[in-house]
């Protein structure tokens, strides 16, 4: 459930368009300056200055379905 009548805090998770794509991203503050994260560390941050069309569209509360990948065999029962 995402609620756009909040306003995005650090560390909240965020839907943002970036480019015209819908993405889930970790809004990070670092002093004055936001980006976007990924939750995966590997991955780098998108700095919201430096994007050419970007979009804080809301903040997600929580959503209905596995985040965590877990064996199929543990599924079946």
């Amino acid at each position: 459930m995402v609620d756009r009548s909040l306003s995005p805090s650090s560390g909240a998770v965020v839907v943002a368009v970036v480019n015209g794509e819908m993405s889930l991203k970790r809004l990070v503050a670092h002093g004055n300056r936001l980006s976007l994260s990924f939750d995966n560390p590997e991955m780098g941050e998108f700095v919201l200055e430096d994007m050419e069309e970007g979009l804080l569209w809301g903040v997600l509360l929580f959503s209905v379905r596995w985040h965590h990948v877990k064996s199929r065999a543990s599924l079946v029962r």
